[in-house]
């Protein structure tokens, strides 16, 4: 009778082993399984030689269209692969999503969206559009008419040319996380209930995030009005996440991801947990370091933000993924 539940004992341990063995798998199920990467970029500003003669120091942080060509090309180099936020969110969780692949993961956020002339990019991009040939371009009314419509001056038709070259620098179709606020512009279009051209110009936006979402691009909240959260009270980011529920979520769709603005968590508890109890459960900060921490169903993940400010002053941060020195260069 002994040696009878001494053996039931030890199926018992072994199936728990392997049941424990399974639900924690790794997300990529490659003998390296390596941890995924995610970084993000600001909206591209303009050349280089045009962006020296601006006097505001910080739309010279963000990356020119040629450094963010570099970037990639880095990426693809060292065996990177963009992929899917949410497949690793999945194994996060414990629901079972593996992906076969010898790169390494990576996921790329694109922050706040937006090409208003006000923001915190000085760029020549009115909005994003779709062009005779549905591809991705964008619209600059600005510039001469043989050069409006480019392919050239921003990171979403810059990325589709790169994969359209190099198809292996996604898996399974896996573009960037699209960051957005509404306060201003989403995509280059005004969204505001106030504006009489709003309803047209969401009918239009509404097509290309369609189109968007259908070729891989996800989208994230950098809360309505990309505030420091540091810097608001608790009424104002309540406010914030209410006009980000009823303007752009009806636009863009539900998103369970917050991206916070300029990468800074909250360091306030009633503001964290007024996000906590909104729609929002993953939440992304900066950091140097890679880390994901799962509190009472919330996630918190970091991203290493890549811009010419940090290449130049913490390069090393960013060395176990590319040279920074080929990109700033």
């Amino acid at each position: 009778m002994k040696h009878i539940k001494l053996i039931t004992f030890i199926i018992f341990f072994v199936l728990t082993i392997t049941q424990l063995s399974f639900t924690s798998q790794t997300f990529y199920s490659n003998k390296t399984t390596p941890s995924l990467q995610i970084i993000s970029i600001d909206t591209l500003s303009q050349n280089q030689s045009q962006q020296q003669k601006t006097s505001n120091s910080k739309k010279q942080h963000n990356l020119t269209p040629q450094q963010f060509k570099s970037l990639l090309q880095e990426l693809y180099k060292n065996n990177y692969v963009l992929t899917s936020l949410k497949d690793y969110l999945d194994t996060i969780t414990h629901q079972e999503h593996t992906v076969n692949t010898d790169k390494k993961p990576l996921v790329l956020i694109i922050e706040n969206v937006s090409y208003n002339k006000s923001s915190f990019t000085e760029t020549t991009v009115d909005k994003l559009i779709l062009d005779r040939n549905n591809e991705f371009a964008t619209y600059s009314k600005r510039l001469s008419i043989q050069d409006r419509i480019s392919k050239d001056l921003d990171a979403i038709p810059i990325l589709e040319s790169f994969i359209q070259t190099h198809p292996d620098f996604s898996h399974n179709n896996a573009k960037a996380v699209l960051g957005i606020c509404g306060n201003i512009d989403i995509l280059g279009y005004c969204t505001d209930p106030k504006n009489s051209s709003s309803k047209n110009n969401i009918k239009r936006l509404q097509e290309i995030i369609t189109t968007l979402k259908a070729r891989g691009y996800t989208f994230c909240s950098n809360t309505y009005s990309y505030d420091n959260l540091n810097l608001i009270d608790d009424i104002t980011l309540a406010k914030n996440l209410s006009l980000w529920k009823s303007i752009v979520t009806p636009i863009v769709g539900h998103s369970n991801i917050l991206s916070f603005p300029f990468g800074e968590k909250p360091n306030n508890e009633s503001k964290i947990k007024l996000l906590e109890e909104s729609t929002f459960n993953v939440f992304i900060s900066n950091s140097n370091k890679p880390t994901n921490i799962v509190v009472e169903g919330n996630t918190y993940l970091t991203k290493r933000h890549i811009d010419n400010s940090s290449l130049t002053n913490t390069p090393d941060i960013f060395l176990d993924l590319f040279n920074p020195s080929n990109i700033v260069n």
